[in-house]
């Protein structure tokens, strides 16, 4: 008996599964608007949906951007653009992304970014590290809207093994790529 209460402990933390990190949680923005197509910093002209994630408020991301749109080498000190995405971090704490209002047909063989109909988290999944919500898709690259709701319902199933071969999960901004291809999964 004292052996099985020995082996129990001993196995009980090894059991004990650690849930992966929550998705960082985003905040919409109002709307930016780009005066004229800027092809050294890679933004056309129009309305872009911004969202900010970590310390960083909208004020702050929206004189971040100003300032690379003037110029495109004037970001500060550890801010980094990721332009398949469409955003701006610093490290993996803090950072912003764009979108484009008007939505282009997917697949983007340009690598411009497109919002997707929302996609329903039912019950809230730890394990995946997304809570039951609402949740926006921006597709970049060649992915297609369709393609992404399959990506992120298999991941949210199987964590672990449910990615399709070539995805891989970031965590921060919270998104899933193939490559140069891609998505961005955010709560409106």
């Amino acid at each position: 008996m004292r052996t099985l209460i020995v082996i129990l402990a001993l196995a009980l933390p090894l059991a004990t599964a650690v849930p992966a990190a929550a998705a960082p949680t985003t905040t919409p923005c109002p709307t930016f608007r780009v005066l004229h197509d800027n092809p050294m910093a890679g933004y056309d002209a129009g309305t872009y949906d911004m969202q900010v994630w970590g310390n960083l408020t909208c004020k702050q991301a929206v004189g971040i951007f100003q300032k690379y749109l003037s110029n495109p080498k004037s970001l500060p000190r550890g801010w980094k653009p990721d332009p398949t995405q469409s955003a701006f971090d610093k490290g993996t704490s803090s950072g912003f992304s764009l979108a484009l209002v008007k939505k282009p047909k997917t697949p983007n063989p340009n690598g411009s970014v497109a919002n997707c109909p929302t996609f329903r988290v039912v019950g809230p999944d730890p394990q995946a590290g997304f809570a039951a919500g609402t949740y926006e898709l921006q597709v970049f690259g060649s992915t297609t809207c369709s393609e992404a709701a399959t990506v992120f319902r298999a991941y949210l199933n199987d964590p672990k093994n449910g990615l399709p071969e070539g995805w891989t999960r970031i965590q921060t901004p919270p998104s899933f790529r193939n490559g140069t291809s891609g998505f961005t999964v955010f709560q409106p």
